[in-house]
């Protein structure tokens, strides 16, 4: 396995790891949470989604321009988001949050 792509996997499962246990310790149902913030609102769903992904520069098109490739972009609508923004040398890391309102 090439070291850029094994690179890319441990990006991803670090990445995963810290979001679970970021939800287990300050997790939206986390007693931590509570006593962090006492008295502050309960948590609530306000209509957006989340995910997101990663995807290797050598894998897109070669027609994209190196300013789209190489700096933050995001568009946003009605309906959400989408973002790519770089996340380390050669990897572009994408957003995307569609509303459910």
């Amino acid at each position: 396995m090439e070291l850029q792509l094994m690179e890319t996997i441990l990006l991803l499962v670090m990445v995963y790891i810290l979001f679970v246990e970021a939800q287990l310790i300050v997790g939206v149902h986390s007693i931590v949470r509570k006593e962090i913030f006492p008295g502050y609102p309960e948590p609530e769903f306000v209509g957006v989604n989340g995910g997101g992904g990663f995807v290797l520069a050598k894998d897109l098109p070669p027609n994209i321009p190196p300013e789209i490739k190489d700096a933050s972009n995001f568009i946003f609508g009605k309906p959400g988001f989408f973002g790519v923004a770089p996340a380390s040398d050669g990897v572009i890391s994408t957003i995307v949050n569609p509303s459910d309102k």
